[in-house]
């Protein structure tokens, strides 16, 4: 797998998948140099009540820690971030984080449209979007924005 240039003009990568992409993840974040500067935002569907194991399973596999970001976080260059289970993950103007429990959107909490159109939105251009799989049509409109 090749990641981006370091010296390119990204500023963030966000990835989307349903909970049967955790091989998919799993082999990304394995590959991801620990000095990789972009702050990596991942939205997966997961079971909303099981709190733990998912976060620490995928820090196994990385070489980067992997951590859920709390409401108003600043968004850091270099850190893989994780929705945290049943809440909506939203990238606000400032990079920052946002989350709610709103509605769910396609059946989901996260929901994977979320966060990428709010990605998208305060990003623009330098936003690079991966969806790896979808439980229905969730990550479909977000990766059209």
């Amino acid at each position: 797998m090749k990641f981006p240039d370091l010296n390119t003009n990204f500023k963030a990568i966000v990835i989307g998948g349903s909970a049967g992409s955790f091989q998919g993840i799993a082999k990304i974040l394995a590959q991801v140099p620990e000095d990789f500067p972009l702050p990596i935002i991942m939205c997966l569907h997961r079971l909303k009540h099981v709190r733990n194991g998912f976060i620490e399973a995928l820090s196994i596999k990385s070489i980067k820690e992997v951590i859920e970001p709390y409401d108003k976080e600043s968004i850091k260059r270099g850190k893989v971030y994780l929705a945290p289970a049943n809440y909506h993950l939203s990238i606000e103007l400032g990079h920052y984080f946002s989350l709610s429990t709103e509605d769910m959107v396609n059946n989901s909490r996260p929901s994977i449209d979320i966060t990428l159109e709010t990605a998208a939105f305060t990003y623009k251009t330098k936003l690079i979007g991966i969806l790896l799989s979808g439980a229905n049509k969730d990550g479909a409109f977000g990766m059209k924005k």
